[in-house]
């Protein structure tokens, strides 16, 4: 699968990082970087630049480059693991994918999903790496190693259970996002009904995501069941 397949995900949480010093966050400049882009990819020298800053996989914990498919991939192995450095063939996303060479599906982790697990972070804007120019591409791509190099280390050298954190923080995390994706027009149902004081509705909606309410919601469903139950 191309790892483009994150670009719907993450378009939502963009830094565009031009050079060190200039640092554009939003989603605004998305036409202009677009229209930046370069159109011959071998210009961006990503496959050179990764090289050079992901070599400490190499030097120091016994990793070896297996694929190398310019001007937008690399991947690397253990004996365990494998790293995936990629550069979005149609956003432009800079990130690094790891996972177990024995999990039969191959479930990837991206660096969102991995320093969310070890160090809490759930601001996207902080693991969200986008580059067009070459000047870019190379600060990027440093940041990222340097990340890499500092937080994946021990996972890196062989301490699975690190990864089984990786891997229950993101299932969690997609179970939530999926409870979200089914729980939203249930609430929003529920809200409408309470406006128009449809207080059997708005019991019947709150109730069946009852597990899930927000305190305010909690409020409401338990004003709902009096009131349905007692009409005035």
């Amino acid at each position: 699968m191309d790892p483009d397949g994150r670009e719907a995900t993450n378009a939502f949480y963009p830094i565009y990082i031009r050079s060190k010093d200039d640092v554009v966050d939003g989603t605004a400049e998305m036409s202009k970087h677009r229209e930046a882009c370069v159109t011959n990819r071998a210009e961006l020298r990503f496959v050179e630049e990764a090289q050079t800053a992901f070599h400490f996989l190499v030097e120091e914990l016994g990793f070896h480059l297996v694929k190398c498919e310019p001007p937008t991939f690399l991947r690397y192995q253990s004996n365990k693991l494998f790293v995936n450095v990629y550069h979005g063939r149609l956003s432009y996303e800079i990130d690094v994918e790891i996972g177990r060479l024995s999990d039969p599906d191959q479930r990837r982790y991206w660096i969102a999903d991995v320093l969310g697990a070890i160090l809490g972070w759930k601001d996207k804007s902080m693991t969200y790496f986008q580059a067009s120019n070459q000047k870019a591409l190379r600060g990027c791509i440093q940041v990222i190693a340097d990340l890499v190099a500092k937080h994946y280390r021990p996972m890196l050298a062989g301490d699975l259970a690190v990864l089984d954190r990786v891997a229950a923080y993101t299932s969690e995390k997609n179970a939530a996002y999926t409870r979200q994706l089914v729980e939203q027009p249930v609430r929003d149902a529920a809200h409408k009904a309470w406006r128009a004081k449809d207080y059997v509705k708005v019991r019947e909606l709150y109730g069946s995501i009852q597990d899930s309410l927000t305190p305010v919601e909690r409020k409401r469903l338990e004003y709902a069941e009096k009131h349905a139950a007692h009409p005035a």
